[in-house]
Order: structure tokens, then sequence, then C-alpha cells
């Protein structure tokens, strides 16, 4: 049969002869055909893609030693894997500012300023009474002497507060003589690794509630309220329990020497937790204490429930911030009765009846947050110090080898970051580098 004499095929009103409809059907399975190849190739590319960020995220996990690698690359976003940094700072310290500016740029961190507050300029009706009157030092505590507490707690109480207004989900908080080490994205990949490893602890894990913290896309895991990357040290924990329960960050290349670290039981003295085994690195140890288990290796951080003291740098959840900021005079100022530092540690350790399952505070030890000392006159190192004639003729940061703020200069200019600590030729002791012995400083 001819093609002219071939059945028409009706659309709508119209009529096609077959072999029209024949030459659009192959076109049609032609055009279909290479859109199946193309989304082969896609998705084929798509999974090469993914299978090289898994294996990239795997062999990151496995320099400490876990199999727990999500959302690590969120760490490189500037802000560390939190929602925000934010760093405090009276507004008049300029001098702060420019440094703290300035290690933040050179290692690629992105700061939120917050005006730091003056104690003195506040209304004494939103001050803790405790501040005033003996009476109150007496019923509720030791109290907050001086003008420079009140303003630094109000200050973290004023973070706290706009974290809850704009609901971010989690923010590190640091102060304007933090420092840190220009390695500290790979330092705080471990600590994610760890902490989420730590925090699958089947013993220390809290019962699934209502009020758990989803944080489902942090690279630090979730359901909890605070971690300390910083700190000066503070006490073990006070349950048995969990008190040896950690998790060992291995193999760490960016260790201090052990004599010029800070750990878990700087504040301990030979009277307190004896029976504690040490956990702890060599030389680290409470006096009179006696060790019943082999201390943690020169090149590993400990990963713990912590209560440690010092708010130079700490990260805390959007429950966390509700938590403390209810606990800590959001509610009555009653509850204000020590020092901000002072009033975290009580709180992680389970006081104020609150247990730690649900106050959760990790905290890693050595930190990876310190205060520096920068070169110059000692006095303007505090904003409560009265001025002096005191030189320091050395910038110093105890705990980190590659210092942020001590390497501002050579960055810069594009040379290698310098650490602060140095051998003797011949010697087996580090010791901290003389100003002559930097490149620039």
């Amino acid at each position: 049969m001819g093609r002219d004499n071939a059945s028409p095929l009706s659309i709508g009103s119209m009529k096609l002869p077959a072999h029209l409809f024949a030459m659009c059907s192959r076109r049609y399975l032609f055009v279909l055909a290479t859109l199946v190849i193309l989304l082969y190739f896609t998705l084929s590319d798509s999974f090469q893609v993914r299978s090289r960020v898994i294996d990239a995220a795997t062999n990151a996990a496995a320099t400490t030693n876990t199999r727990l690698f999500d959302n690590l690359d969120l760490i490189a976003n500037g802000t560390l894997g939190f929602g925000a940094i934010f760093a405090i700072a009276l507004p008049d310290r300029h001098d702060k500012i420019d440094i703290t500016s300035l290690a933040a740029a050179v290692t690629g961190l992105q700061l939120t300023w917050v005006d730091g507050v003056l104690g003195d300029t506040m209304n004494p009706k939103a001050i803790p009474p405790i501040h005033f009157d003996p009476n109150f030092q007496d019923k509720y505590g030791e109290g907050m002497p001086n003008d420079g507490q009140i303003g630094c707690w109000r200050s973290h109480m004023n973070i706290w507060r706009e974290m809850i207004r704009t609901g971010v989900e989690s923010a590190l908080i640091i102060e304007d003589d933090a420092d840190w080490d220009v390695r500290i994205v790979q330092q705080m990949q471990q600590f994610a690794v760890a902490t989420k490893e730590f925090l699958n602890k089947t013993e220390i894990r809290p019962p699934k509630n209502a009020a758990s913290a989803n944080m489902l896309d942090s690279p630090y895991g979730e359901d909890w309220e605070i971690l300390f990357p910083g700190h000066c040290g503070g006490m073990v924990h006070p349950d048995a329990k969990v008190r040896n329960i950690h998790t060992l960050i291995r193999n760490d290349t960016t260790m201090p020497p052990t004599w010029d670290m800070h750990d878990l039981t700087i504040w301990l003295d030979k009277e307190q937790f004896l029976d504690t085994p040490c956990y702890t690195h060599a030389g680290r140890d409470a006096p009179g204490r006696t060790c019943d288990q082999p201390r943690i290796p020169s090149d590993a951080r400990v990963v713990q429930l912590g209560s440690p003291m010092c708010t130079m740098g700490y990260a805390i959840s959007q429950k966390g911030a509700r938590h403390f900021l209810a606990n800590l005079g959001g509610v009555s100022l009653l509850d204000a009765n020590n020092p901000v530092d002072q009033k975290l540690m009580e709180m992680c350790r389970g006081e104020h009846d609150h247990d730690d399952s649900k106050v959760r505070c990790v905290s890693v030890s050595p930190p990876y947050i310190e205060s520096h000392r920068p070169r110059g006159v000692k006095s303007a190192e505090s904003d409560i110090m009265a001025f002096g004639s005191e030189v320091r003729e050395v910038g110093v940061t105890q705990g980190l080898v590659l210092s942020a703020k001590i390497n501002i200069k050579n960055l810069v200019a594009g040379r290698k970051p310098e650490s602060q600590y140095i051998r003797d030729p011949g010697s087996l002791v580090w010791r901290q580098r003389r100003l002559d012995e930097y490149t620039e400083q």
C-alpha cells in the first residue's frame, strides 16, 4: 500500500497522514533517547562527585579514628560551622578590635562584633542585687564585686537574648583577647568528629524528648548546649559514672608542649577527686594525686563532659541560649550570684536542679582558643586594671603553637607562620621564642 493511501491519524479536528505520524514518532524517540543519555551521564557524574566527597571525608575522619564525618566542609564556611561568630569588645577598645579583626581576616574567619557593656553605666535596678548588698552575698553566694564582672555577665546575656530573638541555631562567642592557631579549621574539624563520636556514647546519651535540639546539619552533632573549644582549665565532672568517659583526638600535630597547656584538672587541689584516674597529660595532675591508669599521650586531646572556666571562646546552641538566659538572670536577678563563667561551670556540673542529661557541656583539653597577651603595656590587657607603665616585650598566647595574633605580620606579608616555641641546638626542652628570634612581631 502506498504512503498516499495510508490511513490518516486524527489530532483534534486535524488529520495527519500516517507517514507524517511515523516521522514525528522517530523524532520523538530520538529526543527521548538523547535525554536519557544526558540524564545518565549527569547522574553518573553526580554519583562520582558524591563519592569523591565521601572519600575525602572518610580520609579526614580516619585521622581522628572515627567514621562520623557529616558536614565537615561546613567548618570552612568562615564561621567554623556555626550560625555566627560573635566577638565582644568595649566599643572604645579599638586596639583589641583591630588585632582580633586582623587575626580573623588572615585565618578566614568572619566576626560579628557586639558592644560590650560597662557595668558602671547600667541601671542599678537591672544589676544583680548581690553586687551591692553583703546580705545577698551571704545568702546567695560569693557575689560579683566589681563592675567588670557585671559588664561581662550582661554582655554574654545580651548575645544569648539576640540568638533567641533571631533564631540562630548556634554561635561561637569569643572575647576580644581571644587567640587561635592558624590551623583552626583543621582543629575544629577534628573536634567535630570527636564530639559527634563522644555524644553518641550510650552512657551519656540523653533521652529523646520534645526539648531536644535537633541540629541535624551541625557538624558538631545534636543535643548539646555548650561546647568549650576555648577555656582556661576547670574541674573534672562530679559524677564518677561519666567522669572517665571521653574520646581522644589522636596524633594531633598542633599540640603545644605539655608544660604550656591548660587541662581540666588545673583548678583541683590535693584534697579533691583523689580517686580520679589520671586521664590527663603527664605533669598536669593535681598535687598529691596518684595515678591508677595510663596518662593521655602527649599528642592527644581529650573530649569529654567538662565544666571549665573562662569565656574567651565557647559555642552555644539555641537550646543552650534559652537554658542559660533563663537560669543566669533572665528570669530573676537573684540567680546571677556569681561571675558568668562560674555560673556556666555550675550549670555544667549539674547544679541548680539540672542534671547532665539536660545540660550537655562538651570540652576539649587542651583547648584551641586561648587568651592573648600582646606586646605592649601590660595594664592595657585588662579593661579593669589601672593604667601602668610596665611593658611586655614579646606577645604570647599560652598553649598555641602557630598563634594567629602573633603571626599577623607574617601572614599579611605572605610569609609562613612561626611557632612561638623553639628549642636550642642540642636541647630536648621547648621554650618560648624571644622577640629577636621572630622574623617580625
